[in-house]
């Protein structure tokens, strides 16, 4: 699973949107986005604790999303 389905995933449960995200997160669209479009998207840590902390799960979940180790 990328990193974009994995969040998607995460707002979908929660009845959340990209917007709500970027709002709660501060984050722009533009990232939310840049992970969709590039399947070799690196997210900073910054950025995933952010995440993370706005969608209230623990950060090994960002873990083997895709088979590897982030």
């Amino acid at each position: 699973m990328s990193l974009y389905s994995f969040i998607i995933k995460k707002l979908n449960e929660q009845n959340k949107s990209v917007n709500w995200l970027n709002r709660e997160a501060g984050i722009s669209s533009a990232t939310i986005y840049r992970m969709r479009n590039k399947k070799d998207y690196t997210m900073n840590l910054a950025t995933a604790i952010k995440i993370a902390d706005a969608l209230n799960f623990s950060m090994d979940e960002f873990r083997n999303t895709d088979g590897t180790t982030r």
